[in-house]
């Protein structure tokens, strides 16, 4: 990697990928190459590596596992073939996830060297997809070689990860001095990494007492941000008295069917909320007909509100009525999220083969406001029913609308070209 003038490095999403990433970008830094950053605007990279004083693109992609995120996922990759082209790097370093795809993409068909850092012990998705076409790959640790085929191995050195200087030049008794650490303290650091580790937090919480038993110990627990999204959900489901909820999403519309929606709710017996988030032409007219207490209108929520109401929710309220509902992007991301849907019969419509009857979710004749109210009671009532059609959802989106099949299909094109 002698005499490069521009480098880019394309990584993020935990901190795992990302401080890795700066440490090389420093050390290239140092030696007066110009470092660009790419990563996506939605993730933590986007607040850390501007602070390191480096330039950062962030591409606006996210996990490309629901629909609405693969059709923005394939924007994002020719962004970053155009951002490619555009820079003209001496090189490319991938440090994993599927974030840097589409700048490595435009590093193979731009010609680029590449380059690849692989963190783990096991190969990750990315690196699988790219090894045939970097220069050299750099692994922490020897066993990664086994993922490797042989004749790809004499491109792989095993270097460790990188650390950051400040990381390994810090001096522990300068450090507990910052913190007023007394001499016969302890201090007990928990950490699952910078997203957090459900099953470490929850051990932490089991044995809480137990821990602070020792008045000498100091506890430093990072939670990380699922712990963060889990208090999120919980936070709606207190906030609606625990109640069993039901939601809704999308434009106030004719053919999304709210009106039938809002009389099943006369009809339905089990003790609910239902929860309709968005809004429309015929938000007002919406409201003035409904007297219930038990119907809420959100309004219009962000992406990260989203998400979290539908793993909140029990039901997933889908009483669109016509096929101008052709596929229905938010019944796929509601299944994935095991929000269990309740739709009508569309003749002509995808919607019917997203979710499927008695399977993934409940369907009842279309416009039947009567029949739609005892689909939601059916649910809402029978909790083990409801737990196996969320599944079976969840299960089909993974297995039908998802990147995972599009990359198995492309690994297979390699292989059999023999690339």
């Amino acid at each position: 990697m002698r005499y490069l003038k521009k480098v880019i490095l394309t990584t993020g999403g935990t901190g795992g990928h990302i401080y890795p990433a700066l440490s090389v970008a420093e050390g290239l830094r140092k030696k007066g190459v110009d470092v660009l950053f790419v990563g996506t605007s939605l993730r933590m990279e986007r607040d850390i590596v501007p602070k390191f004083g480096f330039k950062f693109v962030g591409l606006n992609i996210a996990p490309p596992r629901t629909l609405k995120n693969i059709f923005g996922y394939i924007r994002g990759v020719f962004q970053g073939i155009a951002l490619v082209f555009k820079e003209k790097p001496d090189a490319i370093i991938g440090f994993g996830n599927y974030i840097s795809i589409p700048v490595l993409v435009g590093g193979v068909l731009s010609g680029k060297k590449i380059y690849l850092q692989e963190q783990n012990a096991n190969l990750g998705g990315t690196n699988k997809l790219f090894y045939r076409f970097a220069k050299k790959i750099f692994l922490a640790f020897e066993k990664t070689y086994d993922d490797i085929p042989m004749k790809y191995q004499g491109k792989c050195i095993v270097t460790g990860n990188p650390l950051r200087e400040e990381i390994y030049s810090i001096k522990s008794y300068k450090e507990r001095e910052k913190l007023k650490v007394e001499a016969d303290e302890k201090i007990l650091l928990v950490t699952g990494g910078s997203l957090g580790a459900k099953e470490i937090n929850d051990a932490v919480l089991k044995n809480w007492e137990r821990i602070l038993e020792d008045k000498n110990i100091r506890l430093y627990w990072a939670t990380g941000e699922k712990k963060e999204e889990e208090s999120k959900v919980e936070e709606i489901k207190w906030k609606y008295g625990g109640k069993k909820l039901v939601f809704f999403i999308g434009r106030h519309v004719e053919y999304k069917g709210l009106r039938y929606l809002l009389d099943a709710e006369k009809h339905i017996k089990e003790d609910c909320r239902i929860l309709i988030a968005g809004n429309g032409p015929l938000t007002e007219q919406l409201k003035q007909s409904c007297i219930s207490e038990r119907v809420i209108f959100l309004g219009r929520i962000s992406d990260l509100q989203l998400k979290y109401y539908l793993h909140a929710a029990d039901v997933f309220a889908f009483p669109s009525i016509t096929k101008n509902e052709a596929f229905g992007l938010a019944l796929a991301e509601a299944m994935y999220c095991r929000c269990v849907p309740v739709t009508f019969t569309i003749e002509g419509s995808g919607v019917n083969w997203v979710s499927l009857d008695r399977i993934t979710g409940l369907e009842v004749e279309n416009s039947n406001s009567l029949e739609y109210a005892k689909a939601v009671d059916t649910l809402l009532v029978n909790n083990s029913l409801r737990v196996y059609y969320a599944e079976n959802a969840h299960d089909r989106v993974v297995k039908n609308f998802t990147m995972e099949k599009v990359k198995w299909t492309i690994e297979k094109v390699y292989n059999d070209l023999g690339l």
